[in-house]
């Protein structure tokens, strides 16, 4: 799960509450800082990351919790696919080199 100024930084994003992901009491203003909205903003000049927050926030809480979930799924499958292919790659320059 990400750290506090991440989990309050996509909160912000999704316009939800940071509690929503945690359950727990949160207060932003421990939490927050430079590098975060430094952060958002530099996401924020990218087209796409502007449409998805832009359409997030049209979205009720449940819905934007599910694009989330869809996020950091689709996020973990790329990550496996790059290292099988890497795997993949390692092995097959191996057997080139015998």
């Amino acid at each position: 799960m990400p750290g506090g100024e991440r989990l309050h930084a996509l909160a912000r994003v999704f316009g939800i509450d940071p509690e929503y992901f945690t359950g727990m009491h949160f207060d932003p203003a421990q939490t927050v800082s430079s590098d975060d909205d430094a952060a958002v903003e530099r996401a924020l000049t990218k087209p796409l990351v502007r449409e998805v927050a832009l359409r997030a926030g049209e979205l009720g809480e449940g819905e934007r919790a599910l694009v989330l979930e869809m996020m950091e799924r689709a996020s973990a499958r790329v990550a496996r696919l790059r290292a099988q292919q890497e795997t993949d790659q390692l092995a097959s320059t191996n057997q080139d080199s015998e």
